[in-house]
């Protein structure tokens, strides 16, 4: 019997509603970012020009960020030990990914959660000194901004500014009040509204963009919530600062809990499969670094305790300052988005 067959035949006699989930597209390491790419292409030219030069039984790495060979023969026969450091951090990211990627919801994204994308998020945020976060997504049917968002990006950007780092939110006029109330709420970065990506890229100079719960681009060049339904009259395009970014080699991370968010859409072809009736809502906007999660405010607090591990002291909220934020945003009207 094959799982899709269980699966109806435990709805249909008992009335479970069960999921099938596939191990292949769990696994795998998932879609590769602009940097994978470009490595591929330096490596493999390399390679070529090594050969030119008469060198044989090599293989191609990195040393530094520099190309660099070694004979083949040393690829395996040198052991190399991981520091007990690394092996902790391993262990952290492991744990982490299972707090704020464990489906809870039973939306389904969150199942792509990886140690390696919390990883490379850690060293894309330890790199940076100015940094963008993009947050807001507005409800039409409440006439108010999601809850979800603006405390994430309101605790990762003061960690930022805590850690050294400059930080900057942005959101556009229908998002602000919540998302300004939240920051506020925590003594956060400072916020700015925005109808346009162009107006954030002409705010400062940033090395790197954060977006958090911020709608993305369907393949229909709309956006739409995850009942399928087109909000794009109540959505400002500010996903498009991911495009001029990137054209400006500005690394971006994005950190969604449905597949609609902007930066989501490297993580398309598996939410697609994951989520197939959802597929016209999923976002194309593609993220160097995409952190799919339970719920986005979580994202942005793990990001957090990232900053804080590194820091080696707490960078994230109190207790207190969680019930301040959810105080904040209530009273500024904010609605969950579910």
């Amino acid at each position: 019997m094959s799982a899709a067959t269980l699966r109806s035949e435990l709805k249909d006699t008992a009335g479970y509603d069960a999921r099938v989930t596939v191990l292949g597209y769990i696994q795998r390491g998932g879609s590769p970012t602009s940097f994978d790419a470009i490595l591929a292409s330096r490596m493999g030219a390399f390679a070529v020009e090594s050969l030119l030069d008469g060198k044989k039984g090599m293989m191609v790495g990195t040393v530094a960020h520099q190309m660099s060979l070694c004979s083949l023969s040393d690829s395996w026969q040198v052991n190399k030990i991981l520091s007990p450091e690394k092996l902790e951090l391993v262990e952290k990211l492991t744990d982490l990914c299972s707090l704020v990627g464990a489906d809870k919801g039973g939306r389904s994204a969150s199942r792509l959660c990886k140690p390696l994308y919390l990883s490379k998020a850690l060293n894309l945020l330890a790199g940076s000194s100015s940094v963008a976060i993009v947050t807001g997504f507005y409800i039409p049917s409440a006439r108010a901004a999601e809850t979800d968002g603006p405390s994430g990006a309101a605790v990762l950007g003061r960690a930022l500014v805590w850690s050294g780092r400059s930080a900057v939110i942005f959101t556009d006029p229908l998002c602000s009040l919540v998302v300004e109330a939240a920051s506020k709420a925590i003594d956060g970065p400072p916020v700015v509204a925005v109808s346009t990506a162009e107006e954030i890229m002409e705010y400062a100079s940033f090395d790197v963009f954060i977006y958090i719960e911020r709608l993305g681009k369907t393949s229909s060049g709309g956006y739409h919530n995850m009942r399928g339904e087109d909000i794009t009259q109540w959505t400002a395009p500010l996903d498009d600062g991911i495009f001029l970014a990137q054209q400006k080699g500005i690394p971006v991370l994005a950190v969604g809990d449905g597949g609609n968010e902007a930066g989501m859409g490297l993580l398309f072809s598996e939410l697609a499969r994951l989520v197939p009736e959802y597929e016209s809502s999923l976002s194309v906007t593609q993220a160097d670094i995409a952190l799919p999660v339970d719920v986005s405010n979580w994202g942005g607090y793990a990001l957090t305790a990232l900053l804080s591990l590194r820091e080696s002291r707490w960078l994230g909220q109190s207790l207190q300052e969680e019930e301040d934020l959810l105080t904040a945003v209530f009273k500024a009207g904010a609605v969950d988005g579910v």
